[in-house]
């Protein structure tokens, strides 16, 4: 899963999705926009669902177009409220064995 390629490949930068994301300051305010080392951090970790679903609004893709790539694993795990999503069986066990020992 490459989500950089996939906004480049719609025709923008970090910078500009990064300023149409969404954030909540400590009051729980939405606040417009990111800073772009944020978004960058935010796809090269783990993100949640819903900021999948935000970028690939905001490109003009389905979450599934968004994380599509050559390889034949993609898992989505809920947690309480969090949906995060692995591209890689290993991520996922490292991911899951904490859970699984509580």
């Amino acid at each position: 899963m490459d989500i950089k390629s996939r906004i480049k490949e719609r025709g923008f930068t970090i910078s500009q999705v990064a300023a149409l994301m969404t954030t909540r300051d400590k009051d729980g305010n939405v606040k417009q926009g990111i800073s772009q080392s944020a978004l960058s951090q935010l796809i090269t970790g783990n993100p949640t669902f819903d900021k999948l679903q935000e970028i690939a609004n905001i490109i003009g893709l389905s979450v599934s177009e968004l994380v599509s790539d050559n390889s034949d694993f993609v898992a989505f795990v809920r947690n309480g409220n969090e949906l995060k999503m692995f591209d890689s069986a290993e991520v996922l066990k490292q991911y899951i064995n904490p859970l699984v020992k509580e």
